[in-house]
């Protein structure tokens, strides 16, 4: 079953565990369960991989004045669909552009010298835009973190864990993590560094 929504994401999960659908997250213990880890879950999947699918390349960020107060010059507003964290900041849009180290994230603000400011970040996609290797790891991701509170079950829940980013000895990066991130990359062209 394909998946179009966060509800067909947590369905998918909660059949892994024998459990019916969730429809809602505000009924029954079991869809209030899944409101209360979805985001969390899913939003540190995106966060820890630059994928190809949740990158998103800013307009310039538009900058604040007066800037406060600072060793910076300049301060940028990030944007509002900014989740999580920032993967580069740029000067320039062009394709062979470098991300630049000098700045500081200050709250909601990026703080800089440069006088422009381009924005390189995660944010989740419509469920329906995600790829299907990202899917089903987010549905073992997903089973794990419903194991205990749902099952009350510490087997399910590191059996799921184990199946979404393998055994221990591979520090989260092995089992659908590994073919996850492998199949992102074929979809990205190598950075050539010159």
């Amino acid at each position: 079953m394909a998946a179009n929504s966060k509800y067909d994401l947590c369905t998918q999960a909660t059949a892994l565990l024998g459990l019916g659908p969730v429809q809602s997250f505000t009924d029954g213990d079991k869809g209030v369960v899944a409101g209360r880890l979805y985001d969390t879950i899913v939003l540190s999947l995106i966060e820890s991989y630059p994928w190809g699918f949740a990158k998103i390349l800013s307009a310039a960020l538009t900058r604040l004045t007066p800037a406060p107060a600072s060793q910076w010059t300049y301060f940028y507003q990030l944007p509002s669909t900014l989740d999580g964290i920032v993967w580069a900041l740029y000067t320039e849009t062009t394709v062979d552009a470098r991300p630049f180290k000098e700045w500081e994230r200050i709250g909601n603000a990026i703080a800089t010298n440069e006088t422009a400011v381009y924005i390189k970040y995660a944010a989740i996609n419509e469920v329906a835009k995600m790829p299907k290797y990202f899917h089903m790891l987010a549905v073992c991701a997903l089973a794990s973190a419903f194991a205990q509170p749902m099952k009350e079950s510490a087997e399910l829940a590191d059996f799921y864990h184990k199946r979404a980013f393998g055994p221990p000895e591979q520090n989260g990066k092995g089992g659908l993590w590994a073919m996850a991130t492998a199949a992102d990359a074929r979809g990205s062209p190598s950075t050539v560094q010159r």
